[in-house]
C-alpha cells in the first residue's frame, strides 16, 4: 500500500520555505516477504483476546474497546527520548486503533520512515519480519475519516497517514501515523492555502497557524486522533535527523517501546 501525506506547493503567497517545495507527495510502506510462519507472532492467549480485524468488523471491535479501555495517555519511548501523547475521545475508532496497538506491543521496534523539518515525523512500519507477523494476527483495515472542525493540524497534533491512490474516501492507514513539527503562516500563505486548496480557515485556526505553527494544507485530508503533551523537544530533534532523498533516516530512529501510562 502507498502511504501519502499531501505535501502544498505554495504559489503566490510570498516567500516560502523550499523544503517544503521540494518535499516527495507519497512515503512507501516497507514491502515484507512473509515468512513460513505466523504462529511465532503473538502468544496463544493474545489471540484468543482479539479477533483478527477486517474491514468489516473493526469498528465495531475498536468502538467496545475504546469504552472498556479507559487509558488516554500513552508514551513513546525513542532512541532519542520520550513523547507523551493524549489520545482524544472525539475520534474513538482512531483513538482505539493506536491504544490497542500500543497494548498489543505493535510499534515496539518500529521506525520512523520520514522526517521533514518544519513539516512531519512519520512512524508506524519497519522491515523487520517479526512485524509482518504482528500485522498477519491483527489484521488489516482503514479506518473511516473522523473530521472535527476543531481538530486541527497545528504543531504537536497526532495524525493518521492514508493512502491517497484509489481513496476518495480518505480512509486512514490502520498502522502509520505522524506527528506535526510544522512551522508558522502569515495572512497571505493562508489566504493563499484558501484560494487553491478549497480551504476556509476559521480566525481562532488563522491566529494558531499564525503564532504556534502547524501544516494546515492537511486539514480535512487526515484524521488528527492526538497530541503531544510532552517532548516536543524530541519530536524536534528527530525531525532534524539527516534525511536521504526519500526523506528516510539515514540513521534509524526506533521506537523501542510504547506505554499506555494513564
Amino acid at each position: 500500500m502507498r502511504l501519502a501525506i499531501a505535501v502544498v506547493v505554495f504559489t503566490a503567497c510570498g516567500d516560502v520555505e523550499k523544503q517544503q517545495q521540494d518535499s516527495q507527495n507519497e512515503v512507501t510502506e516497507q514491502k515484507q516477504t512473509p515468512p513460513e510462519s505466523v504462529e511465532q507472532a503473538v502468544p496463544v492467549e493474545e489471540k484468543r483476546e482479539f479477533p483478527v480485524l477486517k474491514q468489516a468488523n473493526h469498528e465495531k471491535f475498536l468502538r467496545k474497546f475504546w469504552e472498556e479501555n479507559p487509558e488516554r495517555v500513552v508514551r513513546i519511548t525513542t532512541n532519542l527520548g520520550e513523547i507523551d501523547i493524549r489520545l482524544f475521545d472525539e475520534t474513538p475508532i482512531h483513538s482505539a486503533s493506536f491504544l490497542m496497538l500500543s497494548k498489543r506491543n505493535y510499534f515496539k521496534e518500529t521506525l520512523f520512515t520520514r522526517v521533514v523539518p518544519g513539516f512531519i515525523i512519520q512512524a508506524g512500519s519497519s522491515d523487520r519480519e517479526e512485524l509482518y507477523l504482528k500485522r498477519v494476527l491483527i489484521g488489516s483495515y482503514a479506518p473511516n475519516p473522523e473530521f472535527k472542525p476543531h481538530l486541527i493540524h497545528r504543531r504537536g497534533a497526532v495524525s493518521a497517514a492514508r493512502p491517497y491512490e484509489k481513496n476518495p474516501e480518505k480512509r486512514s492507514s490502520e498502522y502509520d501515523f505522524f506527528i506535526v513539527v510544522g512551522r508558522t503562516f502569515d495572512e497571505p500563505q493562508l489566504m493563499a492555502l484558501e484560494r487553491d486548496h478549497d480551504k476556509s480557515f476559521s480566525s481562532e485556526h488563522r491566529k494558531i497557524y499564525q503564532t504556534e505553527g502547524g501544516a494546515p494544507h492537511l486539514d480535512g485530508e487526515h484524521t488528527v486522533f492526538g497530541e503531544v503533551i510532552r517532548g516536543m523537544d524530541v519530536v524536534d530533534k528527530i525531525s532534524k535527523v539527516p534525511a536521504d532523498q526519500r526523506e528516510w533516516p539515514r540513521e534509524d530512529v526506533e521506537i523501542l517501546k510504547v506505554e499506555v501510562i494513564n
